[in-house]
């Protein structure tokens, strides 16, 4: 299965001019806060294949990630080069995005339930990380005094770790079943290392005043 961390996309709403730097008069540094928005099958909820293993505990199933929406923050460092209103940027983001096991746990459940038994699935899960580390260019449209609308592409790594994953089951024996009843039995206890892979970013917005920067920004 692909490492869904690094392959699939988040979209990044940017709230600059938290803080702003200037180090000289062509680079600078901006510091944000991020809303972390999960696309396509890293916010799916289920994949096609999520079954209980017999070797490899809980499969969450094939390119899914049950991402919801996150936070985080970033910092980026800009320079002019050659021409007016191109710009170099370096950057460096940290997101998290939480999981949603609702969809996955009634599935574990009728699965492992047959007619000696019920089995009541909890799943604990952590949460994703993804650090885009990332180097590009930027270019500049003032369309007023105040108001310059602006574009950008990166491309360098993302450093993700995938959310923990936990099983705690329950097993409730049927009337006149042999089966043994079981309360809080771990049945899996998961945890990921990071990992890295190329990534990419694009992204477009408005900078107001020279201060506040509200945009959009796609990391895959």
């Amino acid at each position: 299965m692909k490492r869904i961390g690094l392959t699939l996309a988040v979209l990044v709403f940017l709230l600059g001019g938290i803080m702003y730097g200037q180090v000289t008069d062509d680079l600078s540094v901006h510091l944000y806060g991020t809303l972390s928005q999960p696309t396509g099958d890293f916010g799916k909820e289920k994949g096609e294949n999520a079954f209980p293993t017999r070797r490899f505990g809980f499969s969450i199933g094939d390119e899914v990630g049950l991402a919801t929406t996150g936070f985080g923050g970033g910092a980026e460092l800009s320079s002019s080069v050659w021409f007016e209103g191109l710009q170099w940027i370096f950057s460096m983001n940290a997101l998290t995005n939480p999981v949603d096991k609702s969809a996955l746990e009634p599935i574990y459940s009728d699965m492992l339930t047959d007619t000696s038994r019920t089995v009541s699935v909890a799943l604990e899960f952590g949460q994703w990380i993804n650090i885009p580390i990332l180097s590009g260019f930027r270019y500049d449209y003032e369309l007023s005094s105040g108001l310059t609308v602006y574009g950008l592409i990166q491309g360098g790594m993302n450093f993700s770790r995938r959310p923990s994953q936990k099983a705690i089951v329950d097993i409730t024996p049927t009337e006149g079943s042999q089966v043994k009843a079981q309360e809080d039995l771990v049945a899996e206890d998961t945890k990921y290392d990071f990992a890295r892979d190329f990534g990419f970013g694009a992204g477009a917005g408005l900078v107001i005043n020279n201060r506040f920067n509200v945009g959009v920004r796609y990391f895959q």
